[in-house]
């Protein structure tokens, strides 16, 4: 009888490049030659692959001593390889709600559509921060601090002890490269932020919470917008405090913008704009604050709005 195969827990990444922001939602702001324009820092850039932006060298990975020196990681491509089965799903209904958005009229009251769009743009946007370089700079520390506290609590404090785990649940044997407590513990924090169902305890997560407050005390407008008029994207939400109620404003695609007001009225409304509508919004986004950066299809619109 042949072994099952059994992904090593101490190896290299294949995968160094790993997108923080989905390459299925940068697409949708493309051409019809899969470029955009990017501003960032100031500068533009055109003719840009929307594969090429957004990504960081190893963001999810943990190596398996601090310094790095080897190059080895901890479940290498673990959480990359999980963020790939999730984005091939979700691109399917994220596409699926943008078409619908583009073609309902604004008078439409089919609750189960609005249930569907406002659910899947919001569990986006929540999947969109959770993986964030800045997020996970926020969160993961402490994260890792309380996933060291419990496997101090069970056990699992020390190298030795981790190493007799690994060897008897797997059989694997790490060799001459200790199983530090502290690393372990790091990346499960990634895990956990990232990809929270791998926690078991989906409902209960950050990720989740953030969609269900969006989807829960929010209000939505949805605006679109016509071809060869697009709107500019943003690589994080911009959200304003400006009015009485926080604003969460947010291009779903060259066609679609949403925008969450946090006034616990739960309205829904659909609208397309014209282009004086189109500039004032791009003007808004153009200028939006946020720690990331901007693409368009149209490269003059990065540079000024008229």
């Amino acid at each position: 009888m042949g072994q099952k195969h059994q992904t090593p827990l101490i190896g290299e990444a294949q995968t160094h490049r790993q997108h923080y922001v989905p390459c299925f939602f940068l697409e949708e702001f493309a051409d019809d030659k899969d470029r955009f324009a990017v501003l960032r820092d100031g500068h533009v850039c055109g003719n840009v692959k929307p594969q090429t932006v957004g990504f960081q060298k190893n963001l999810y990975e943990t190596p398996v001593t601090p310094d790095a020196r080897d190059g080895m990681m901890l479940d290498p491509n673990a959480i990359e390889k999980t963020l790939g089965d999730i984005e091939n799903h979700l691109a399917h209904e994220y596409r699926r709600i943008l078409e619908e958005t583009v073609t309902m009229r604004p008078s439409d009251g089919n609750s189960e559509r609005i249930d569907r769009i406002c659910d899947i743009s919001s569990l986006f946007i929540a999947f969109l921060i959770a993986r964030s370089p800045k997020y996970l700079n926020k969160t993961v520390p402490e994260q890792r601090r309380n996933i060291l506290e419990h496997m101090r609590q069970h056990g699992l404090g020390t190298s030795e002890e981790l190493a007799r785990l690994l060897s008897e649940t797997t059989g694997e044997d790490t060799g001459d490269r200790p199983l530090l407590p502290e690393q372990i513990a790091d990346h499960l924090a990634k895990l956990f932020t990232v990809v929270p169902f791998a926690a078991g305890a989906v409902n209960s997560s950050a990720m989740m919470e953030m969609a269900q407050t969006l989807r829960n005390k929010c209000s939505f407008l949805f605006l679109t917008t016509c071809e060869n008029h697009p709107f500019i994207g943003l690589s994080a939400p911009y959200i304003t405090a400006d009015g009485t109620d926080p604003t969460l404003v947010f291009p779903l695609s060259s066609r679609v913008c949403m925008i969450c007001t946090a006034d616990g009225q739960h309205t829904f409304r659909k609208q397309s704009i014209n282009n004086r509508e189109l500039r004032m919004m791009n003007r808004l986004l153009l200028n939006a604050d946020i720690n990331g950066f901007k693409f368009c299809e149209r490269e003059d619109y990065l540079q000024s709005i008229p």
